[in-house]
């Protein structure tokens, strides 16, 4: 049962961004996510975050202030909505640390060569798109194919196509914040866990997949293999992670 009192006054569940898989079309709690609200109404703004021409910006300096304008604003629409203060979105979310802080990278570029995980991570993704490519143009053959079996196998790939490199995103979150206190810790166990959820949704699809691919069904049983190996190892480096109550998901 999903505990809905982490369901803030606001309207939102305080962090949920920081644990969801990102696929925000298939997620009923997107309401309750400021991320996504605060997308919304810059598209209907029409703002590009993207937009990065720091002519028409009068430099990085002068776009960052542009967009945290934007920002503060779109805070103060989003409260007026809610009947609330543009501060409780402020303090609920602890936005400052984590939509407007740098994130620090040179962990991450230290990690790369010295933590297996990430080398299971960047074979897993060289298997994972090789495969793909071949899959995707088998698919655009078959012209007859049973309409369940269709629309599962079309399942199965959009998740093994959008989860590839967020396994890899989600265990570097895991790796950088698990040294940084006790709060940050628990934090890593989060990363860890939509991890590890992720790789098994990755197994599933990857399963079906093989009664599509029966000719190579040897490369995806090797793909299986890795993701098992990476599944153990990141079991072993956070024990605790599915104990973790991931809010408004858990």
């Amino acid at each position: 049962m999903k505990n809905n009192k982490q369901l803030h006054k606001t309207g939102f569940y305080p962090g949920i961004y920081n644990y969801c898989d990102r696929i925000c079309e298939l997620c009923n709690k997107r309401d309750n996510c400021v991320n996504y609200v605060m997308e919304k109404k810059l598209e209907e703004k029409g703002i590009d975050l993207t937009d990065m021409n720091f002519q028409e910006h009068a430099g990085v300096g002068g776009y960052l202030k542009n967009l945290i304008s934007v920002l503060d604003e779109i805070i103060v629409d989003i409260a007026k909505e809610r009947n609330v203060e543009p501060d409780d979105i402020y303090m609920s979310e602890k936005i400052t640390k984590y939509m407007y802080s740098d994130n620090n990278f040179t962990d991450y570029v230290e990690m790369d060569d010295e933590i297996d995980i990430f080398r299971i991570c960047s074979i897993y993704n060289s298997m994972m798109r090789e495969l793909l490519d071949y899959v995707f143009a088998k698919y655009d053959e078959d012209e007859v194919m049973d309409a369940d079996y269709r629309l599962k196998l079309e399942d199965a790939l959009f998740y093994v196509e959008n989860y590839g490199n967020l396994i890899n995103e989600r265990l570097r979150e895991a790796v950088s914040n698990n040294k940084k206190g006790n709060k940050a810790v628990a934090d890593s166990n989060g990363f860890a866990k939509i991890a590890l959820l992720i790789i098994d949704t990755s197994m599933e699809s990857w399963t079906f997949i093989k009664t599509y691919l029966w000719s190579k069904r040897k490369a995806v049983d090797n793909i299986l293999v890795v993701l098992r190996q990476l599944k153990s190892d990141v079991s072993v480096l956070y024990p605790d992670a599915m104990n973790f109550q991931r809010p408004g998901l858990d």
